[in-house]
């Protein structure tokens, strides 16, 4: 159980807890954005999301499991970091699996008062849990929120993560250990070759009209998927951002030979705590009043001197652009945005008497822009953007909100697509570069069904890639019969070319990092077979010798007819040598059953509640974006 962590390094943590704040905890970034929007318009719609046991789920309810793991997740994240989201995550998806489990924790009559959540605290610290370090830790979160609410929301989390642990923990065997030692150690080699999809529809003919349509008709309302075989015609949600741009790192660089010698000590006299290298067994004020008591035995601004050098530069460089960014939002962002909420207001009282919606006609033009020239900074507008054009747009598109460095920061395409992201916010984001950015989205297009006609190109093209894959897998098919026939597949593939895959392994090797950390093995990739898919990876590792088989990649759009090159097994001896991994993939093997314990019960769960077990939001392939299902 991951809260043994806590019992196993309890004085560590409890003794350094204090000092957690000081790189902004998850809730300093993320949590303002979820108790309230200062530029939100009067208020929010409240759209179905899913039915669970034949009943409307509501974006609201869905919003309320998400700030009550949020915070819990903090609080836990603030006892010991590695705990991570102990309670799971805060996708649309996290969190209606979390209102299926509540619906069966509330059968199971379990307990959800802050009681529960005291109690259980208690027992998963060993009682070491003080009033005082609580009161510290809430405090360290969120000064928005009372000990009795941290106390609710544990326990109403903690409940969730019993029933989702009801069906207890799994055992595993040697074999499932050699397995996954096999799976990380034996390497195999392939010889593949290619039948690209595109290079059939040619042999195509023009669809009828009929067909067309139907097609059409078959897949109107699918999003589309890069990866996935089957079209989708819908037109996504897209959105529009505006930002302005600072390189605070470079500034940081420029500043830090400007310091003065002066700057440097009387930044480290004012602040010797933050600027020791080594912490101190005993306290540095301990003979406070009386320095002659306490020996100087090393210079301690000469050894600490880079790093309070970085840290005034650091300081002066945010400042600066802090006061750009404020100039722009008190100049540019904020006025509008009172204004479009005024506006927003006024709009939905009138019609609360017509009865019809009413457009606010209201966009703020080049304001941004403008203020952005006066102070110096670079100024962007996007084009609307779908999600996976978001997720790689320039260097904001690699952005994250808050410090950039919190466990709860968001990506710059999760900050803009959530569900209740508003219009007008203004939202400040860093990259791993060092660059700052202050943001706000200026449009938000729903998706929407397009009309046959303005997509027609698009859908005579897929319904030709649709009709050419049978003649690409035949083709394969062919090939493959005849390199069986003659034992040979590179003497019968030409004049086509034969891919031979480097020799690699079915799963990387995982780490365990003491005292708690493990770093999971991983499906590796073949780089001669881009976007591979399960399915032929799977073929791959499998190949016997002499054998031919026939797989598409992922997408569907190339067939490989594949035969095996050549075999490294792994070495059976090594596993159970003295110095050998067996306990570390004893573990790793014990992981990977009990995920496929947990994935089983919570599919269990979902049937039970009346959704698909591998549900995700409808609009939402990836299962992670916080859009209505």
């Amino acid at each position: 159980m991951p809260f043994a962590i806590f019992r196993k390094h309890q004085k560590k943590m409890l003794a350094t807890l204090t000092i957690t704040a000081m790189g902004g905890f998850i809730l300093a970034d993320s949590l303002p954005n979820l108790l309230g929007n200062k530029n939100t318009p009067g208020s929010f719609a409240d759209p179905e999301v899913v039915k669970l046991r034949g009943k409307v789920v509501k974006r609201s309810e869905v919003e309320r499991l998400k700030m009550q793991r949020m915070r819990a997740n903090a609080f836990m994240g603030a006892l010991d970091p590695q705990l991570g989201q102990v309670f799971g995550g805060t996708s649309t998806r996290d969190a209606v699996d979390a209102l299926i489990l509540e619906r069966e924790a509330d059968e199971l009559k379990m307990p959800k008062d802050a009681a529960f959540g005291n109690r259980w605290l208690n027992g998963i610290t060993d009682n070491k849990l003080s009033p005082s370090l609580f009161e510290l830790v809430r405090s360290r979160i969120s000064d928005k929120l009372t000990g009795q609410q941290i106390l609710e929301d544990i326990a109403g989390q903690a409940r969730l993560y019993a029933v989702q642990n009801l069906p207890g923990r799994v055992g595993v065997t040697p074999l499932d250990v050699y397995e996954t030692y096999k799976d990380q150690q034996e390497k195999v080699s392939a010889y593949a070759v290619a039948f690209g999809v595109a290079d059939y529809v040619p042999q195509v003919g023009e669809p009828a009209e009929a067909d067309l349509n139907a097609f059409f008709d078959k897949y109107k309302a699918e999003l589309p998927d890069p990866m996935s075989p089957t079209p989708g015609f819908k037109v996504p949600r897209r959105v529009q951002v505006e930002s302005v741009e600072r390189d605070q790192a470079a500034l940081a660089r420029e500043a830090r030979p400007k310091l003065t010698e002066d700057e440097l000590r009387k930044a480290f006299a004012a602040r010797p705590t933050e600027f020791l290298l080594t912490p101190p067994e005993l306290p540095a004020d301990l003979f406070k009043g009386a320095p002659s008591l306490t020996p100087n035995l090393v210079d301690g601004f000469r050894q600490a001197r880079p790093l309070v050098e970085a840290t005034l530069a650091e300081e002066k460089a945010r400042e600066a652009v802090d006061a750009q960014f404020d100039r722009i939002e008190a100049e540019a962002m904020d006025p509008f945005a009172t204004r479009y909420v005024e506006a927003t207001d006024a709009a939905q009282e009138a019609a609360k008497t017509t009865g019809k919606p009413l457009d606010v006609n209201l966009t703020p033009g080049d304001l941004v822009e403008k203020e952005a020239k006066k102070v110096g900074l670079r100024f962007e507008r996007s084009p609307l953007l779908a999600r996976p054009l978001a997720e790689n747009f320039g260097t904001i598109g690699r952005a994250r909100d808050g410090s950039g460095q919190s466990r709860g920061s968001r990506a710059f395409a999760e900050v803009f697509f959530d569900g209740k992201s508003p219009l007008y916010n203004p939202v400040q984001l860093f990259d791993a570069a060092g660059r700052r950015y202050l943001a706000w989205k200026v449009a938000d297009a729903p998706d929407y069904v397009p009309a046959l006609k303005d997509v027609r190109a698009d859908v005579v093209a897929a319904w030709k890639l649709d009709r050419a894959r049978p003649l690409a897998e035949k083709a394969a098919r062919d090939l493959a019969n005849k390199a069986t026939k003659a034992g040979d597949l590179k003497k019968v593939a030409e004049p086509k070319p034969v891919i031979t895959t480097e020799p690699i392994a079915k799963m990387s090797e995982g780490f365990y990092i003491p005292p708690s950390t493990n770093l999971p093995s991983l499906p590796n990739l073949i780089p001669q077979i881009p976007d591979a898919g399960q399915t032929l990876l799977d073929a791959v590792f499998a190949l016997q010798p002499k054998a031919v088989v026939v797989e598409p990649n992922r997408p569907k759009t190339i067939y490989y007819a594949l035969t095996l090159n050549q075999r490294t097994p792994a070495d059976f001896d090594r596993l159970y040598d003295t110095l050998g991994p067996q306990f570390e993939l004893r573990r790793e093997a014990m992981q990977a059953a009990q995920r496929i314990r947990d994935d089983a019960w919570m599919g269990s769960l979902r049937r039970k509640a009346g959704l698909p077990t591998d549900w995700v939001p409808k609009d939402d392939p990836k299962g992670d974006a916080d859009t209505s299902g």
